[in-house]
């Protein structure tokens, strides 16, 4: 029986073919990348074209495993997390932003995880920790959730009464008033006092974070949950449905130019050709597409400021938010009727709001980096 024999190029160490498949199929099927020389102590690396010659059922497995390991020490290369995609991305630097896939799956390129610009990848991973403890607390039925107070009358500082006489001294100012009326306190008079004024209820934050912190919480969790799958599959849907009103209407009116018909007069026509004429679908795509942008940032802008331990250095970013969230909402008003995009009287205002949003994102990235 003919048994062949193989000399690697580089070592020219020479065993029989059997030998050399055997030895590669097991380095190969073992996750090993770099594939050397079987001698001993030879650390000769074997060539492609042996390994494609000697196992070429193999060597697509092997090429796919060099692939990855480049993938996984390289940090400007990165597998897309989506669940069925195999798709590579690569940056020019690594950093934490979001990157987006042609199979529509948008990631932290940094940390692998949800996108979260302009918080970093410690804020994003701290804020959900606390923003879990905060559902977990809210959740539960034994924790008090609020306590009742009443103001000093002098200096508006919340005081907490358990029991006793209403005689009040307010550790702030130290000046002395009744409890019931939260008038001034006199012996002879408020003892017995019987006042109507009313307590208020003060939430408490659990010890999971500041006023801030509860403040930022609640914009990024509503911005967070207006991009849901829900609210998405409805900009979806209204897209569809303002193309296909458009382009049956485009057909129908060329019929009518063709066959010299006269156009229907009515409302509906009127409206579907002013919808034709303002390009409707494109418009409420772009104005759209802006809403969610800018609701992206303002859930990480929030957890940016929500998390940052001087707050002082942040009154312009703080701002900022303030300012795109109100632009937010105004466009929203504005998209809950398609002809409002038509309309001489609001188009100029709703140019001025994705201008002056556009500014607020673009000032908003600078701040935080």
């Amino acid at each position: 029986m003919h048994v062949g024999f193989t000399a690697l190029k580089e070592c020219g160490h020479v065993f029989c073919n059997s030998c050399w498949q055997i030895h590669l199929i097991t380095k190969i099927t073992n996750g090993n990348t770099s594939l050397q020389c079987p001698e001993y102590k030879c650390s000769s690396v074997i060539d492609d074209v042996t390994v494609m010659a000697l196992v070429p059922n193999m060597y697509s497995k092997w090429q796919n495993q060099r692939a990855s390991t480049l993938l996984e020490i390289d940090p400007l290369w990165q597998w897309c997390p989506g669940a069925t995609c195999r798709n590579v991305i690569k940056a020019e630097r690594c950093l934490a932003i979001p990157v987006e896939c042609c199979c529509g799956t948008v990631w932290c390129f940094e940390c692998q995880q949800e996108a979260h610009w302009p918080a970093t990848c410690d804020q994003a991973s701290k804020f959900l920790e606390l923003a879990k403890e905060y559902e977990d607390l809210l959740g539960r039925t034994d924790s008090i959730t609020s306590v009742q107070v009443k103001r000093c009358p002098f200096c508006k500082y919340p005081i907490e009464k358990n029991e006793g006489c209403p005689h009040m001294v307010c550790m702030m100012c130290n000046k002395d008033f009744c409890w019931e009326c939260l008038k001034p306190f006199n012996d002879s008079e408020h003892y017995w006092c019987e006042g109507t004024e009313n307590t208020e209820d003060v939430l408490l934050s659990f010890g999971v974070g500041s006023e801030t912190y509860d403040k930022y919480l609640k914009v990024a969790l509503a911005n967070r949950l207006a991009r849901n799958r829900s609210a998405l599959r409805k900009v979806s849907k209204d897209l569809m449905k303002l193309r296909k009103i458009t382009s049956a209407f485009q057909f129908l009116d060329s019929f009518f130019k063709q066959d010299q018909c006269k156009k229907p007069l009515s409302t509906v026509h009127n409206l579907l050709e002013m919808y034709v004429t303002n390009n409707i679908a494109e418009q409420y795509k772009s104005v759209t597409e802006f809403k969610l942008q800018a609701q992206f940032v303002l859930e990480g802008a929030a957890k940016f400021v929500g998390l940052s331990v001087n707050n002082k250095q942040h009154r312009k970013l703080a701002a900022d938010i303030s300012n795109l969230d109100y632009v937010v909402k105004r466009v929203e008003d504005i998209l809950q009727d398609f002809p409002n995009l038509c309309n001489d009287n609001i188009k100029p205002q709703l140019q001025k709001l994705l201008c002056y949003g556009r500014e607020y994102i673009y000032s908003i990235g600078r701040q935080c980096h």
